[in-house]
This record gives structure tokens, sequence and C-alpha cells, in this order.
């Protein structure tokens, strides 16, 4: 599924370079901003900025008012999408996979007990081995649904934040998909030249996945 929703950059675009590319807006005119690397003063950062060259929401020219550290707001949006992704696990197996353990302990007991009463001689060895050739079926049977349900809900729970997780460059396009799944955008505002204290969280605005404008939170 993530691979088939890991698409190229759009046309023109140029492959991307970072996760959250084509995702952040300006929060003054709509432009899509720009990524990329920069150095000031001998200090190399990655920075995106409202480009006066892009166009924006409205049709103009981007306002270039905006130009911020990327660090920062690439680490508020993981945090949306592994919430996201926490938020969404899977809940506590089903009570019919709970009462499959409560299977398993009968039918290791009636085992027990037939193993028991053969030993002290109740038993016929073709009665004995034949029931418990039937036993043994079941109880295989219980043991295999058993480790499917397991292996189900592992896998559902982890591969995703797995996939996620990883930063390798040759898995951005798998990490892409899953913010298309939680991000629709982020509008990024300016906080100021020269600002040495962090950005406030109301400096940029995320909208969620099909959230209404209205309705979404920031």
């Amino acid at each position: 599924m993530l691979d088939s929703r890991a698409t190229p950059a759009r046309k023109g675009a140029g492959k991307r370079k970072h996760v959250y590319s084509g995702y952040l807006q300006c929060g003054h005119c709509g432009s899509t901003m720009r990524i990329q690397w920069a150095t000031i003063q001998g200090r190399t950062f990655r920075r995106t900025f409202c480009h006066s060259a892009q166009v924006g929401a409205n049709g103009e020219r981007g306002c270039g008012k905006v130009n911020r550290r990327y660090d920062w707001i690439e680490a508020r949006l993981n945090e949306v999408v592994e919430a996201a992704l926490m938020k969404h696990r899977p809940q506590p197996q089903s009570s019919s996979d709970d009462g499959l353990a409560d299977e398993i302990h009968v039918l290791d007991e009636r085992i027990r007990g037939l193993r028991n009463r053969w030993k002290e001689g109740g038993l016929d060895d073709e009665d004995y081995f034949d029931s418990l050739t039937h036993l043994r079926t079941d109880l295989q049977a219980l043991r295999a649904r058993e480790a499917a349900s397991v292996v189900k809900q592992s896998r559902t729970e982890t591969d995703a934040l797995a996939v996620w997780r990883d930063e390798d460059m040759q898995n951005l396009e798998r990490r892409r998909a899953i913010v298309a799944s939680v991000i629709a955008e982020c509008e990024v505002f300016s906080v100021g030249r020269g600002r040495k204290k962090p950005p406030e969280l109301d400096s940029i605005r995320v909208w969620p996945v099909g959230a209404e404008r209205d309705q979404a939170e920031d």
C-alpha cells in the first residue's frame, strides 16, 4: 500500500529530497515553500522559504516574507505523524481471539488426562492413540490460529512505525506516503529575523487529511 502511494514529485519539481517537500505553504500568500541547504556565517543548515518566483494559491507570485529553519518544523511535523500512527494502532485482540487461549488450555488438560488414564491402564492402546490423534489435530489447529492472530497484530502495530522511523534516503518516498495519509498541508508563518529563542507552536498550522478548514486544530 505504501509503495503504491509513494509517487514521484510533480512534473518539473525535481526529485524530492526532504520528507515534507510540497507540504509547506507560506502562511501569508499560500505559495508552496522551498526547502534547501544554506550556509550563513560558516553554519550550514536547512531552511524553508517563500520564493518570490513561486506562484501562490491566489495565482500571484510568492510574497517572500517567510524564511524559517526547516529542522524545527520537521521535528514538529514528525511528532504529528508519529502521534497519528500511535493513535491508530489496533486495539487489543478481540474476545474471540482471547478465547483461543482458553480452548487451548482445555485441550491440553484433556490430553494430560487421557495420558494419565492410559498409563494407569484405563484405556486400550487403540482407543488412546485414536483419541490422542484427534485431540492433537484440534490443538494444532488452535495453535495455528493463535499464532496467525499474534503475527497479524504484531505486523499491523509495528510495520508502519518501522517504515516511518527508517530515515534512510532510499525510504524517503515510503515515508512521504505515510505523511500523505496524515497531513494535508502545513502553513508556515514568519517569526522575525535574528530570533534566538525557539518558535512558538502557533508559528505553524497543520491541516490534517480530511479536516475542514474551520474545524482543523493547530
